[in-house]
């Protein structure tokens, strides 16, 4: 992918500590597509923090995005959201299916949009990897990307840095201000 086109868009939709977990990964992306706007799209009181870190540009609401229509076999071109129909780099965190499934949007992202698709497991399964659960969503990434392999990141080591204030806007606006201690 050029570093100074197209639009990336990261596809995720778990827990917030889930997307945590995405948080060197998505400072790999910036360091590497610096020029390329990142849009997280998925659930925005949690993508409000990632935004605020400025670790993405713009949220985008998964619900009413017509994602939901890549999910049958039968999708067609059509059906792909602009947002992605328009996207050089999907990062896809909806993740494997299980015994061999069929990821149904990211196939149909291949075929129907013009974009280079990477889909990650956002965690790994029991036994699996003894790597922090940070680690083994950034290895995914890495090795979709043909990029070398950094340090082992310690799931201590994941922070978002935000400055107090655009911190407080974020945590207000998104709705999780209530959720978490003083």
């Amino acid at each position: 992918m050029d570093s100074s086109a197209g639009t990336i868009v990261v596809i995720h939709t778990g827990g917030l500590g889930d997307l945590l977990q995405t948080i060197p990964s998505l400072g790999l992306i910036r360091q590497h597509y610096p020029l390329q706007p990142l849009t997280l799209l998925g659930i925005p009181e949690r993508g409000k923090l990632l935004r605020a870190a400025g670790l993405v540009d713009n949220v985008s609401d998964i619900e009413g995005s017509g994602l939901h229509r890549l999910f049958a076999p039968a999708a067609r071109a059509a059906d792909v959201p602009e947002l992605l129909r328009s996207a050089a780099l999907v990062v896809d965190f909806l993740g494997g299916r299980p015994g061999g499934q069929t990821n149904w949007p990211a196939h149909h992202l291949s075929r129907y949009s013009g974009a280079r698709v990477v889909s990650i497991d956002s965690f790994p399964r029991p036994g699996a990897t003894s790597l922090p659960a940070a680690s083994y969503v950034l290895r995914q990434l890495e090795e979709q990307l043909c990029l070398p392999p950094g340090p082992t990141v310690a799931a201590e080591a994941v922070q978002l840095d935000i400055a107090p204030a655009l911190l407080d806007e974020a945590l207000q606006s998104s709705g999780l201000a209530h959720r978490l201690p003083a």
